[in-house]
C-alpha cells in the first residue's frame, strides 16, 4: 500500500487550491475493506468511475491500484466539501436502520409481493382441487346406482370358451402326434 500521497485539490470555483490532499493508494481488497463493500462492489464502483484506479502491470498479473481520500480529506479548513459526493453512495452510510429499511423496500418488499401472489394462486388451486373431488364422487356415485356390482362382461377368445372342444393343450398334443407318425412313416 502507497499511503501519505499528496495531491492538490480544487475549489469549488474551480480555481485550483494550495491545500493538499492526503490519498492513499491501495489495492481492491483493501478500498473494499476500508469501505465496507464487497470486492465486486469495489470493482463495479471503478467501472462506473465512482471510485479512481490505475491498473497496474504485477509479475502475477494486471491490478488496480484505488485511490482513496484519507479520513477528513474531504473538506478544507472551514469544513465545506473540496469534492461531489457520488451519485451512488456505498452502504456504509448511513444508519443501520436506514440501511435496513432500505433493504426491506428493495428486496423483501417484492418477495413478499411476490409471496401473496402464490398464496393466493394455491388457495384458488386448493378450491379447483377440491370443486373436481366433488365431482368425482358425484360421477362415482350416479355410475355405483346404475349398475350396482355388476362389471361389465369382456368377450371370452373361442380357445378359452369352456364349450370349445379344442383348447390349446388338446392342440399341442395332437399336433406332436401327428409330427411323431409322420416321422415314423417316413422312409429312410
Amino acid at each position: 500500500m502507497l499511503a501519505g500521497m499528496h495531491g492538490t485539490d480544487e475549489t469549488p470555483d474551480g480555481t485550483g487550491g494550495t491545500e493538499p490532499v492526503p490519498y492513499a493508494r491501495v489495492t481492491v481488497a483493501e478500498a473494499a475493506a476500508r469501505l465496507g463493500v464487497t470486492v465486486v462492489t469495489v470493482r463495479r464502483m471503478i467501472k462506473r468511475g465512482e471510485l479512481e484506479a490505475e491498473r497496474v502491470l504485477r509479475p502475477q498479473g494486471s491490478a488496480y491500484l484505488v485511490t482513496l481520500h484519507e479520513e477528513g480529506a474531504h473538506g478544507t479548513g472551514n469544513g465545506t466539501a473540496t469534492e461531489p459526493p457520488a451519485q451512488n453512495v456505498s452502504r456504509t452510510q448511513g444508519s443501520a436502520m436506514e440501511l435496513m429499511a432500505a433493504w426491506s423496500t428493495a428486496v423483501l418488499a417484492p418477495l413478499v409481493a411476490e409471496l401473496a401472489v402464490s398464496r393466493q394462486r394455491i388457495e384458488g388451486l386448493a378450491l379447483e382441487v377440491g370443486a373436481l373431488r366433488a365431482e368425482n364422487r358425484a360421477l362415482v356415485a350416479r355410475t355405483e346406482t346404475q349398475s350396482p356390482g355388476v362389471a361389465p362382461e369382456l368377450p371370452v377368445p373361442w380357445w378359452r370358451s369352456p364349450d370349445a372342444w379344442i383348447t390349446p393343450a388338446v392342440a399341442v398334443v395332437v399336433l406332436a402326434l401327428v409330427v411323431t407318425v409322420g416321422l415314423l412313416a417316413w422312409p429312410w
